[in-house]
């Protein structure tokens, strides 16, 4: 089957290439020919982590997708955000708590300090 479509190439690495792949399990190709520019109504969608500006998350949509592909990116960064803020060495607030339980209470059992690594 051969089809023929006149697209943005913006649209065809994005998004068209992926869902050809997965429709097709693996077995689609994709073959284009760069026609020339075109005006389109174009915006710079910036994505701010803290009130920060983050560059590399900058991209220019056009104006019709910007809000759907911000809130599509914005979910997917949220998830990968809890993801590695579960995997954090950091202590959960329950064991700090515990540890200045243990400071304030200079009769209770500490554990012996951690082996020193050999020179």
């Amino acid at each position: 089957m051969i089809l023929v479509y006149e697209m943005p190439l913006a649209e065809v690495i994005y998004d068209f290439y992926d869902r050809l792949k997965s429709a097709t399990k693996g077995y689609g190709t994709m073959d284009y020919d760069f026609i020339g520019f075109r005006t389109g109504d174009l915006v710079k969608m910036d994505i701010l982590v803290n009130a920060d500006r983050v560059d590399a998350l900058s991209v220019i949509v056009h104006r019709n997708k910007a809000e759907a592909r911000g809130r599509k990116l914005l979910v997917r960064l949220k998830e990968e955000s809890t993801a590695i803020s579960s995997k954090s060495p950091f202590r959960r607030p329950s064991a700090a708590r515990s540890s200045r339980e243990r400071r304030s209470n200079p009769s209770a059992k500490t554990s012996p300090p951690s082996a020193t690594a050999a020179t």
